[in-house]
């Protein structure tokens, strides 16, 4: 009997929303996988969009994958590089059973840009520059999607127009969903994983209105339903999200808390200079509410920098621009600084470029930098800012976890970290006052840590699971395709959700890691990189 497998992806969605609202008759087709299936929570370590769908795809933990954020450290310097699907150093699902001879559709997967050789059909999602690139695998497939659905775009470009924005998420969603059913009915598929992005962002714009954020799931729902109707009632089918959401209380100064706690050292003198007049018109704006100016694509940017050039202009000394710093930094007194936009990496002698910290010192100096961030308190409610904040060796483990912060942070409900430092972040300084904490401005919602896994078919019990993480995504689909699980991911098959009968007619079975075709890791180029990076910066996840 063919073994059908079919995932949908619906970012940062958590099951205290979808378990409700399909309770209530709002999404039927989810309602039916969660009412004939198993159902449960699915615990994100780095609740970070390409990290966590990584995790996902290979099974494999992020010191294994090397995807550590949206940008990874660069060593030896103080500067990020951009993520692309290239440099994933690990086999994705869809090409572990390509090479089994299944025949695969992948569309709107984040970080799958570059595309990747797949047995079948790939359209890259999120992080992708658009379709006015070679968006697709193979290349051929593009110009027929874009002929196929006229208005398929990867992502949408936020507008501070809210209707208008929801509309545009609407839109999206449903191109996306066009695009996969016509793949569908293209090949006789063995395995399909589509995901919806959208849902991500909506909670980030619309947590505060739950009705809208419903309506963009009852869309997601309905097209769900017609995925179904094409895989048949004996697909096994998997629905996945990379993190759950929660909302945004306050801003919380993670650049300033440095410098407060003397982790930090600033160029106080340049800073002082630095563009008083664009800092001025911020505030104002922000004291009369008007800060959403400073969100409109570009104007943000534009006045970043000027302020990036203006302190350029008054070095003494022209250095390039290390990271988001441009030059602030004091480095040769500096102890520690953000990293990936998830930690805190030590400013180690010898490993970093103007090192400050002895390498005998590492150790208790990582110890106290932990402690302080773990240890922080918001003053209004006695609430801890982070729910952990801890040795990277506690949270990853692989050869890429030297790439990771040495601190990994996670903030608490309610709480959004910014991690520029702001001088050269309007909208920063605006909400900031050089204070700690602040109301969010582009946000209301954001990240947490317990997406949702709910799956029926073939073998799949009615109930609950627990513990399941995001690493046991991988080699539960291969189980379902009746697949062997390579020895070398982190995840197991969530055994939970198949009864014993099943399970003992149907063993686990592993076989040996095989290392990934070779795919020559590379940067993306310098109009790739600028379209990717701003858009990431409207949506508010860069600085």
């Amino acid at each position: 009997m063919k073994r059908r497998v079919l995932v949908i992806g619906i970012d940062s969605v958590p099951l205290d929303l979808m378990l409700p609202w399909a309770a209530a008759g709002h999404l039927p087709s989810f309602a039916k996988i969660l009412d004939n299936g198993s159902h449960g929570d699915l615990y994100s370590r780095i609740p970070v969009t390409p990290v966590a769908w990584s995790s996902i795809y290979t099974g494999k933990n992020p010191g294994k994958h090397g995807i550590i954020g949206f940008r990874n450290h660069k060593p030896h310097t103080y500067e990020e590089v951009s993520v692309n699907s290239s440099i994933r150093d690990a086999r994705d699902v869809w090409e572990i059973a390509g090479a089994h001879g299944k025949k695969v559709v992948v569309v709107n997967a984040p970080l799958t840009y570059p595309p990747r050789a797949v047995n079948g059909y790939l359209v890259c999602g999120f992080m992708a520059p658009g379709v006015d690139y070679e968006f697709t695998y193979p290349s051929s497939l593009g110009e027929e999607i874009k002929r196929a659905v006229p208005n398929y775009r990867i992502g949408t470009a936020p507008s501070y127009i809210k209707s208008l924005y929801l509309k545009e998420l609407h839109s999206t969603v449903q191109v996306v969903g066009d695009a996969s059913l016509r793949l569908l009915k293209k090949i006789d598929w063995d395995l399909a994983f589509i995901v919806f992005k959208e849902t991500d962002e909506v909670q980030h714009s619309f947590f505060d209105r739950p009705g809208d954020v419903l309506g963009l799931y009852r869309r997601v729902d309905k097209i769900v339903g017609e995925f179904l109707k094409l895989a048949g009632d004996d697909a096994t089918v998997l629905v996945v999200s990379d993190h759950g959401g929660e909302p945004i209380n306050k801003r919380f100064n993670a650049a300033e808390f440095l410098r407060m706690s003397g982790f930090i050292s600033l160029n106080t003198s340049n800073q002082r200079q630095s563009a008083t007049p664009l800092q001025l018109v911020a505030s104002a704006l922000f004291g009369l509410r008007l800060e959403w100016l400073l969100d409109i694509p570009g104007s943000r940017r534009l006045m970043g920098e000027i302020m990036k050039a203006r302190v350029r202009m008054l070095q003494k000394s022209a250095k390039p621009d290390q990271g988001f710093y441009a030059g602030q930094v004091d480095w040769p007194n500096t102890t520690a600084f953000i990293s990936s936009g998830i930690g805190l990496r030590i400013n180690v002698k010898g490993r970093e470029p103007q090192g400050f910290v002895d390498p005998a010192d590492y150790e208790a100096v990582r110890d106290k930098v932990a402690a302080q961030f773990a240890g922080l308190k918001d003053p209004e409610n006695g609430q801890h800012v982070f729910r952990y904040a801890q040795a990277r060796e506690r949270v990853l483990s692989g050869p890429y976890t030297e790439l990771a912060p040495d601190v990994m942070c996670l903030p608490n409900t309610g709480y959004l970290p910014t991690e520029a430092l702001a001088s050269f972040d309007p909208l920063a300084v605006a909400a900031a006052h050089r204070s700690l904490f602040s109301r969010s401005t582009l946000w209301c919602g954001t990240h947490s840590p317990y997406g949702m896994v709910a799956g029926s078919g073939p073998g799949i019990k009615k109930g609950e699971v627990s513990g399941a993480t995001l690493d046991d995504i991988a080699p539960t689909i291969l189980y379902a395709l009746g697949l062997p699980v390579p020895r070398d991911m982190d995840g197991k098959v969530i055994t939970g959700m198949f009864d014993q009968a099943y399970l003992e007619a149907n063993p686990v079975t592993w076989e040996e890691a095989e290392a990934r075709t070779e795919v020559k890791a590379r940067e993306l180029s310098d109009e790739e990189s600028k379209i990717v990076e701003e858009r990431l910066k409207a949506l508010g996840y860069l600085s």
